[in-house]
Parts: C-alpha cells; structure tokens; sequence
C-alpha cells in the first residue's frame, strides 16, 4: 500500500469525494452517508468543504492513497440553542482499508484540531450499541457513553456521518452513517475537549 497522507481537503477535491461517497453507498446501501440529502454533484461538494472550512467548531479531514480519498472524518456544529460549542463527528473508511488504524488516525486527527480551537467544547458520536469494538476504540480515545439527547440524534438526521456503526467493519474503521431515522440499538458518546492540549488527545 502506498504511503497515506491526512489533510483538510481543499474544494479540489471535491470530486474525489464524490467517488468515495459514491462507493461508501454500494458498500452500505441501506445506510445514509451523504452529508446531505442535495449533496451528490462536485459543485454541491464544493459548497460543503467550503462551509466546514469556514465554520469555527466545524472540521473535515480525509486519508488520501495518491490522490484518492479512502477514508473521511467530520465534525458539524450543531445549531441547537443549547449546544453552542457541540460537534457531532462521523467517520467513515473504504472497505477495503478497514482494520489498518486508518479510522483511528483520522480520529485522532480532529481530536487534536479540536483540542487547540476555541469554538467546540465537546464533540459527540453515535455508534450501533452492538459495534463493541468501535466502543471500545473511541472509549480508548476518551468517549465515554452518555445520554446525548434524543433532540440531537433527530436534528442531525441526515448530516455528514454521525450515526450507527457499518456492521462488520468493526473500530474506528467502521463506515459511521446514520440509518433512516432508527434510534434503536444506538449509543451517543461524548467527549469534553475544552481546556485539553493538543499533544493530549492526539497521542
């Protein structure tokens, strides 16, 4: 396998993006993992790197292989009244560069953007309850399982990522993608990264 690299993508890459959605929806077809419903055209794409870029507690990070992006981590700002300064994180990896660490380096990646930005307090993700060892990565990464709110889950329906995990994928390589609206069998986990230091969350 050729070296991987970790980087903000530029509006560029917008269509690289599109194929890696587009693929992630033949591997996992009853799951949603557009970031948006209208999302599914490169300028649209663009539009959406754009505003994660410009957004202070918002944040996306791809692992490219040459130039192909085979692995892709979100965090969106919630805009509920009383979650300023939340994100919710959804992840998501190329079945075919699952079980390599790639999931958690791209985790590891925005938990340390997140340790050094003023905008975002703490970051939350939803996980199917039966995915143990997704749990337990993102346990080892300082998650811990609370009760998030059920207004949460429903005002980011359909968003970028934040939702059950892929079945046999397994940790953080599991494709993150929230099934059409069903909250059964999902965990909401949380972790505070107000006040951490960067080299914290990120060793």
């Amino acid at each position: 396998m050729d070296a991987l690299t970790y980087e903000v993508p530029s509006q560029e890459d917008a269509h690289e993006l599109l194929l890696f959605y587009r693929t992630l929806q033949n591997e996992q077809p009853y799951l949603h993992i557009y970031p948006d419903d209208a999302l599914q055209s490169v300028e649209e794409l663009q539009n959406y790197i754009h505003r994660l870029n410009q957004i202070g507690a918002s944040h996306i990070v791809v692992a490219k292989e040459c130039q192909r992006i085979i692995g892709c981590v979100t965090v969106e700002a919630l805009t509920l009244p009383d979650h300023c300064g939340v994100g919710e994180l959804g992840i998501s990896v190329l079945k075919e560069y699952r079980d390599r660490g790639i999931g958690t380096r791209l985790m590891r990646e925005v938990l340390s953007w997140a340790a050094g930005n003023s905008h975002i307090r703490e970051i939350i993700l939803h996980v199917a309850d039966a995915n143990r060892r997704a749990i337990h990565v993102y346990t080892e990464l300082g998650f811990m399982i609370e009760d998030c709110g059920a207004a949460v889950y429903y005002h980011n329906a359909g968003s970028a990522g934040g939702g059950g995990g892929g079945g046999s994928a397994g940790a953080a390589e599991s494709v993150l993608a929230q099934a059409s609206g069903a909250t059964h069998g999902t965990l909401c986990m949380r972790i505070d990264v107000a006040g951490q230091e960067s080299s914290d969350l990120h060793a």
